[in-house]
């Protein structure tokens, strides 16, 4: 009998293994190990790293993340494939020191996942803090869920060759939020929340970026959509921010539905693509609410466009076609014709613009406020407290 049970243990451990085997990390020694790199490089492909509560700012230095002999220190560095590294949650596990080093090296993480013969990362429950890069990503497909990144330059750098999903995460006090680069495709940002930094979201050449039910707070520029990048934007509110609060620069492009977009110098600036945006408001913006300089069809529909104190459209394209932007069905914060006209400034002010807004009929009275207030309440419980 004895035998029979280590045999049925036995197949029940290689079954564990094959299906992905967990491995513990517990400061207090009460597990297998007590420093995540050591059950990250004990582990195989398909395996979960659990780390206990506690603060884990163990380092690596000089890891070979690229092909160039560059090297990096991190705190964890993914060595195997289609891992998971989950915590006990937030603020409750955290990897990073108590404080920023002043004398970090350029490259320092708080977790690398480079590419190599990598295809997977998954992340999931902890927080980062107080590194250079909270997460440095360049495998094909890493997911992202229910993270805090706090107190680092960067939160996420990302350069996945299929899909990045960041879901359920929240960025406090960082510089930038996530910054996508080519050969990124396929960014998908859902219910988080980024607040007090400079750049939001900056993308590089990637396409397909979707962002949806987040909250943007005290952002010097939100959203940088830049050379060719093209982005959805759904359900998503941008306030008490400084610049520009979405800026769509060297061919970037955005589809926008449902979000509020609020403070700063300029709502939105669109250069040389396009902008197609529904049942969207901006308002506070104290220079210009909207600097049109596209190229392709762009149109604003059901949208709140309310001056801030300076002009509401700005026109500034200067090409040879006669283009129009298709304005109408807009709420201007006024129901006079010759106000609305006042604030726009296109062809009929300035015969080297040749750009025309079309802004008849347009709406007396408001249609968003009341779909943005029951949307951000819906948010709200989803992602939990303040």
């Amino acid at each position: 009998m004895r035998y029979l049970i280590l045999l049925v243990s036995a197949v029940a451990t290689l079954a564990g293994s094959a299906s992905g085997f967990t491995w513990h990390v517990s400061k207090d020694g009460s597990s297998e190990f007590s420093v995540i790199q050591e059950a990250v490089d004990a582990a195989s492909p398909g395996d979960t790293i659990w780390v206990h509560a506690g603060r884990y700012d163990e380092l690596t230095v000089d890891c070979e993340l690229w092909d160039d002999g560059t090297v990096a220190d991190c705190h964890v560095v993914f060595t195997k494939d289609n891992l998971t590294l989950r915590g006990d949650g937030k603020d409750v596990t955290v990897i990073g020191p108590a404080v920023h080093p002043e004398d970090h090296p350029q490259y320092y993480f708080g977790i690398g996942a480079p590419r190599g013969d990598r295809t997977s990362a998954v992340v999931r429950d902890l927080t980062i803090e107080n590194c250079e890069w909270g997460i440095y990503a360049s495998t094909p497909n890493c997911e992202f869920y229910g993270l805090l990144i706090r107190g680092c330059n960067e939160a996420i750098r990302e350069v996945a060759l299929s899909s990045c999903l960041v879901e359920d995460c929240e960025v406090i006090d960082c510089n930038s939020g996530i910054e996508a680069f080519s050969p990124a495709i396929n960014l998908t940002v859902r219910n988080s929340r980024f607040s007090n930094g400079v750049i939001g979201l900056l993308c590089v050449l990637v396409e397909n970026v979707l962002v949806e039910d987040s909250v943007f707070t005290d952002f010097w520029g939100p959203f940088s959509i830049q050379q060719d990048s093209n982005a959805i934007l759904r359900n998503v509110d941008a306030t008490s921010n400084h610049n520009v609060v979405v800026d769509l620069c060297m061919g970037g492009s955005a589809e926008i539905y449902d979000s509020r977009f609020s403070g700063g110098e300029i709502g939105l600036y669109s250069s040389g693509s396009f902008v197609h945006c529904e049942r969207s408001s901006f308002t506070n913006n104290s220079y210009r609410t909207l600097y049109l300089n596209s190229y392709n069809t762009s149109y604003f529909h059901d949208c709140e466009i309310i001056n801030g104190g300076g002009v509401s459209v700005y026109c500034a394209f200067n090409g040879t076609d006669d283009c129009h932007i298709d304005m109408t069905n807009n709420y201007w914060g006024t129901d006079s014709e010759e106000q609305i006209r006042e604030w726009i400034v296109d062809k009929t002010d300035d015969p080297e613009i040749c750009c025309t807004v079309d802004f008849i009929p347009f709406n007396p009275g408001t249609p968003v406020e009341a779909k943005s207030l029951s949307s951000l309440k819906d948010l709200f419980k989803r992602g939990g407290s303040e």
